[in-house]
């Protein structure tokens, strides 16, 4: 496989990463950090109750947790109280998912331009990537904060597109994106994006969204080496 379009630095197409779930394994945090928020008020919710929340995004997961437990939400205070416990669980458990940090470097060191467009907040994802020790691998980085609308809407990822284009004269058609849940795929589909999905966990992302499926980013390192996939 090789990819065609506007060139970026060396002549190398720009990649956007999702964050959690992509770069970091992150998932089983956010869950961990939840139950922290809700035990604080003396509540808590069965592994079955929290399954359904897998994939929603935060608006979506504080009306669910609203209307399941009849708990009053503040969005502002109680997204960042969320986000602090979520940052202290990063500070101790946080680790890559496989392949990220070699891939990082493998696009980075071909000269490909590096952005991350996530639905998470500002202070979560750079807490994650200066965790990973990879936050001076990315050229842009778009969080919750940066945008009105998060995925599925194309937003986050055009603006990282945008960030990314000021200095290449990149288009969002030009660039690859890398996603692991229904919501990122069909943000980044939305832009004309060639959308690589990333199935290594519970969630199958149909294949309409998709350019390329891969279970490992650790599949795509060794092709990103030889054969320079994202030229």
């Amino acid at each position: 496989m090789r990819l065609t379009g506007k060139p970026g630095t060396r002549g190398r197409r720009p990649v956007i990463f999702d964050f959690d779930g992509v770069l970091a394994d992150s998932e089983g945090l956010h869950v961990a950090a939840l139950e922290d928020f809700l035990a604080r008020r003396g509540l808590a919710l069965p592994d079955e109750d929290l399954r359904p929340l897998m994939g929603l995004d935060q608006l979506q997961t504080w009306r669910w947790i609203e209307a399941r437990l009849g708990l009053p939400i503040d969005l502002a205070a109680d997204t960042r109280e969320y986000a602090r416990l979520v940052v202290a669980r990063f500070a101790t458990d946080l680790v890559e998912m496989p392949g990220a940090r070699a891939l990082v470097a493998a696009l980075a060191d071909a000269g490909h331009p590096l952005a991350v467009a996530s639905s998470s907040e500002v202070e979560v994802v750079e807490a994650g990537l200066a965790g990973l020790e990879l936050r001076d691998r990315f050229a842009a980085v778009v969080t919750r904060d940066d945008v009105m609308r998060t995925k599925p809407d194309p937003e986050p990822y055009l603006t990282a597109a945008r960030r990314l284009g000021a200095e290449l004269g990149a288009e969002p058609a030009d660039c690859v994106a890398i996603e692991d849940s229904p919501p990122g795929a069909t943000a980044a589909r939305a832009t004309g994006m060639f959308v690589v999905g990333l199935e290594a966990g519970h969630r199958t992302l149909p294949d309409v969204l998709l350019d390329l499926r891969v279970d490992s980013l650790a599949e795509l390192v060794e092709p990103v080496l030889r054969l320079r996939v994202f030229g």
